[in-house]
């Protein structure tokens, strides 16, 4: 079973995230609202992959905390957000993600992007597309 965790400050978008993907057959490992709670939970339960909005409401942002995860233990981020001008994308690029959901999203393609991120870290690929 893969261990998702999710990178998202909104509690009601976390917990929907959470039963989406818990429902598909993922472990979720947390719902991290900080930066320093998302890599304090990523050192404890090393996921698989991270699910990361880049807006988060209190201190840093979920690039920080992505970049932050995949420099210290290698786990690769898709941003399921908003904000996805050419500028963040830039800036979220440290990060590799692994793909871009934007919100808001269906839960189709949540787990499109999630199978889409999954497959490719076991093809050794690195996708970098919008889901």
């Amino acid at each position: 079973m893969k261990k998702i965790l999710i990178i998202e400050d909104d509690p009601l978008i976390g917990l929907a995230n959470e039963a989406i993907l818990a429902d598909a057959g993922y472990e979720v490992v947390g719902v991290a609202r900080t930066v320093s709670e998302a890599v304090a939970v990523a050192a404890l339960e090393k996921p698989d992959l991270l699910i990361v909005d880049v807006n988060l409401s209190a201190g840093g942002d979920g690039i920080e905390a992505a970049t932050r995860i995949q420099n210290e233990f290698g786990i690769r981020p898709v941003f399921a957000t908003a904000n996805m001008d050419p500028q963040t994308q830039a800036r979220a690029a440290s990060a590799r993600p692994l793909g871009w959901v934007p919100k808001p999203y269906t839960r189709e393609r949540l787990l499109k992007a999630v199978a889409k991120a999954l497959h490719g870290l076991s093809n050794g690929e690195a996708p970098h597309q919008q889901a």
